[in-house]
């Protein structure tokens, strides 16, 4: 572009110079010298001419370019402002997310502390007696009839049995005076005695064992159910 206004002042300044010069060369010149002349001069109006078309040309272009330019400055800019209005955002609910994840994970700690303290509550007591208490149906049980009637130690068993107990023997007692059902346990049974005396109908009467027994709990059946 700056050689095309160069050349423009060059063409100009020529045409200025020739212009004084023009007089003197026509006073003393032929018909012919004075045609060339001007054709000369045409020529050289004709290239000025292309030259300021091609210059308000490259003006156009320039300008075209420089609006070009500031619509995608501006368009960045607003992309830019979007960009960092959505990265604030990401950080604020990233933020919300981080301290949403810390609540849950403390009150899951309060559930399972919660939990555990219930599940201590709800086991049952035992006494402290029985270190290491038998499942029912680790016990070994034997069933006598005391009443003289051999079919209550027989309903007794088969009522047991269903609970989930483990009777080893079925027989009859050494004596048939007995008016109350009677649990005899050995020592360190006497959990599972009242354990077992809750299954039974009657209130049966609880009473230590006083000769060796391989059983740990020994049942009498008596007259009262």
């Amino acid at each position: 572009m700056f050689r095309t206004y160069a050349l423009i002042l060059i063409l100009s300044m020529g045409f200025v110079f020739n212009g004084c010069a023009a007089f003197e060369f026509l006073n003393g010149s032929s018909g012919e010298e004075i045609e060339t002349y001007k054709m000369n001069k045409r020529e050289m109006y004709a290239e000025l001419n292309k030259l300021k078309s091609e210059n308000e040309k490259l003006q156009r272009q320039i300008d075209i370019t420089n609006e070009q330019n500031q619509r995608f400055r501006v368009e960045s800019e607003k992309k830019y402002a979007q960009v960092r209005e959505q990265n604030s955002t990401l950080s604020q609910e990233n933020t919300k997310l981080n301290e949403d994840n810390q609540r849950i994970i403390e009150e899951n700690e309060n559930f399972k502390k919660k939990l555990a303290d219930t599940q201590v509550k709800a086991k049952p007591s035992v006494p402290s007696s029985h270190k290491a208490v038998k499942g029912i149906g680790e016990l070994k049980i034997k069933i006598l009839s005391g009443d003289g009637n051999f079919n209550s130690a027989k309903e007794t068993a088969k009522e047991l049995r269903k609970s989930g107990y483990t009777i080893q023997l079925v027989d009859q007692a050494h004596r048939s005076d007995f008016k109350n059902t009677t649990i005899y346990f050995a020592p360190k049974f006497k959990y599972e005695a009242k354990r077992l005396a809750s299954k039974l109908g009657s209130n049966p009467a609880l009473k230590s064992l006083s000769w060796p027994s391989k059983f740990n709990l020994i049942i009498v059946t008596g007259a009262t159910k």
